[in-house]
């Protein structure tokens, strides 16, 4: 399979977007913001992303750890920058019979936060921000070994 990006989309709609009908919860605490995003990022990439990745648990794993170290709006840029780092370094390792160079530059949602505070639903959010995701993880390399010409993630 491959990166779809619609699948992401779906998959935070179940967390973020109330008026979805896939809605299923704001999460309530800093572990639940872990789960829910872990949990979304390894539904769209985990078993989808080619090259394919046998570490994807683990990848899944760091994500989870690191989104839930978010306490506080004034943190919460940088930690998903580190989480969104982890996930891609961790998962860039499974990325058997390649060497993997994770996207290269950090993960920046700022336009999503400013697309929200314009008034914008939900649904427009998650959409913008599935689409900086999943370009974000398309910037990722793998090059065949033991030598190859580098292809991007998807």
């Amino acid at each position: 399979m491959a990166l779809v990006k619609s699948i992401l989309e779906t998959e935070l709609s179940k967390f973020i977007d109330i008026n979805s009908g896939a809605f299923l919860g704001f999460p309530n605490n800093s572990i639940e913001v872990g789960l829910r995003w872990s949990g979304a990022i390894d539904v769209y990439a985990g078993a989808n992303i080619l090259p394919a990745s046998t570490t994807a648990i683990a990848a899944k794993t760091a994500l989870q750890s690191s989104m839930s170290l978010i306490t506080s709006p004034a943190m919460a840029t940088t930690q998903v920058q580190v989480s969104f780092a982890a996930y891609a370094v961790s998962i860039g390792l499974g990325m058997t019979g390649f060497l993997a160079t994770p996207p290269p530059l950090p993960l920046d949602l700022s336009p999503v936060a400013v697309l929200g505070f314009s008034g914008a639903t939900s649904a427009a959010c998650i959409a913008l921000a599935a689409t900086i995701i999943d370009t974000w993880f398309r910037t990722g390399l793998a090059a065949p070994l033991p030598s190859g010409t580098p292809i991007n993630w998807n």
